[in-house]
């Protein structure tokens, strides 16, 4: 009984540990990649430029689902605590 209790007590922070994936940028490949794309893995990536070249670019092209739309969701909720206006007024505009 005291085996399977450390036995577990030993395997459970590794699952933990394990279950904790951190998603990073991929990399650049291809000169064939939307311009928001480029834009958003920029160092000094500007959220409304990309914003605005990701709505122009589907509503021309075909939305579809792929490594850059994927992070380009993590990215903006990321950035989201930072863009919100912490001044009551400025919420309201």
């Amino acid at each position: 009984m005291f085996r399977t209790i450390a036995l577990a007590a030993l395997l459970a922070p590794s699952t933990v540990v394990l279950s904790q994936r951190v998603s990073y940028p991929h990399p650049l490949t291809g000169s064939d990649l939307p311009e928001w794309v480029r834009a958003m893995y920029a160092p000094d990536a500007d959220p409304e430029a990309v914003q605005a070249a990701y709505d122009a670019y589907y509503a021309t092209h075909p939305f579809v689902k792929n490594n850059h739309t994927q992070y380009f969701k993590r990215w903006k909720r990321e950035l989201g605590h930072d863009l919100e206006p912490k001044d009551p007024q400025q919420r309201a505009a």
